[in-house]
């Protein structure tokens, strides 16, 4: 799959969930949306 490949399909999901570990072992959660604005130039 090609990075335009994978662009094109990100932009079709609205949203995801973005998760981190604050290092004691407690992991938190936010949504996140892209807004349906993904071009591919070398980042998302």
């Amino acid at each position: 799959m090609t990075f335009e490949e994978l662009a094109s399909k990100i932009k079709k999901i609205d949203f995801c969930m973005l998760s981190s570990n604050n290092g004691a072992g407690k992991i938190s959660s936010r949504p996140m949306s892209n807004n349906r604005d993904v071009d591919y130039d070398g980042d998302f």
